[in-house]
């Protein structure tokens, strides 16, 4: 039996001249919580709405377990997919109690049973005969969830299901929510725009940009090996500086980086460095100079343009304080190779 829960193949979907979708390939494993991220308009909601029939793809195939849904002469309706679905506005009835929206669409011989699972699940036994505007945000999105998970779903895709939460109870939500799907062996697709949400979620991730697939990886993967410029630069806030192959690794304007490389020597570079690679010394006799610091509680984040004018970001404990207007010695200290690009 394979275990692949969901396999597009070559999947495009257009709308008029625009290009939503091209040519997609991507596979998710039984079990995986596979992210789909990119900036607004890259393409990963479309893919979403597709795999869920709620779109028909213009060309390719999708299979969701060993059955073909969508392609080759075939498409398969929505409730008929085995999937669940978690929109960002929870879209419960607000006119039916908590029980009755997660026993909506389920057969009613296996309604009671599946009604108290998925409150179990969710951690919202009791609350069964309450109306979904008595619940907080947080409440109705795990409702909305076990809703979804009623029905004994193959594939469980989420749309930006947390965008509508409050900064510090999304950050609760999103760790029960991703408690809960690896307890009980969930396959999910979960859909954000936002980075630091898709390192946490994703078992892997898969970055859009324009309609075209990046690069799928786990977060380690696309963190520190990405494949591309755009996914050094989406993935992380990089700063890009110039440097050049050497024989034991990489020359940049802030010094040396010693690590294995693939390029020919001599190979003009751009260069992928984050605040966390950078560190600064006060030097007087440095052209480097602080530009701004930015105070995000526990850590500084300075600003710094380098000789050649190109800007880095320095994240520094929040006991340094350095002055706009100082001249500092600017050094890449990684701790792991940078990636870096041909130019």
């Amino acid at each position: 039996m394979s275990d692949v829960a969901v396999e597009c193949r070559g999947l495009t979907k257009s709308f008029d001249v625009v290009s939503a979708v091209r040519n997609l390939d991507l596979a998710v494993e039984q079990g995986e919580i596979l992210v789909l991220l990119g900036p607004s308009g890259c393409g990963k909601t479309t893919t979403l709405r597709l795999i869920a029939g709620l779109e028909v793809p213009d060309a390719g195939s999708i299979r969701i377990g060993n059955q073909p849904v969508a392609g080759e002469g075939v498409f398969v309706a929505t409730e008929k997919r085995r999937i669940g679905m978690v929109f960002q506005d929870y879209a419960l009835f607000p006119h039916l109690s908590v029980s009755q929206n997660i026993a909506f669409g389920v057969p009613q011989r296996a309604s009671e049973t599946r009604v108290q699972d998925g409150l179990r699940v969710v951690g919202l036994c009791g609350v069964g005969g309450r109306m979904p505007h008595e619940l907080s945000g947080g409440q109705q999105q795990r409702v909305a969830l076990a809703r979804a998970l009623a029905p004994h779903p193959a594939v469980l895709l989420l749309d930006e299901p947390f965008s509508n939460l409050d900064a510090g109870l999304r950050l609760q939500v999103r760790s029960e929510i991703r408690d809960i799907l690896k307890a009980n062996r969930l396959t999910a697709i979960f859909v954000t725009h936002d980075q630091d949400e898709a390192l946490f979620m994703g078992d892997r991730i898969a970055v859009f940009n324009a309609g075209s697939l990046e690069q799928v990886g786990t977060p380690e993967e696309l963190f520190f090996a990405p494949a591309s410029r755009f996914v050094a630069e989406f993935m992380g806030q990089a700063d890009f500086i110039r440097g050049e192959i050497t024989e034991h690794g990489l020359q940049t304007e802030i010094g040396p980086v010693l690590q294995p490389v693939t390029l020919a020597v001599g190979q003009r570079v751009e260069v992928a460095i984050r605040a966390d690679d950078v560190s600064l010394v006060a030097d007087p006799q440095s052209k480097a100079k602080v530009l701004g610091r930015s105070f995000r509680g526990a850590v500084n984040v300075y600003r710094v343009r380098l000789p050649s004018g190109r800007i880095v970001h320095s994240l520094q404990p929040h006991t340094l304080k350095l002055a706009d207007g100082l001249l500092v010695r600017v050094q890449a200290e990684p701790g792991h190779p940078l990636a870096h690009f041909a130019i």
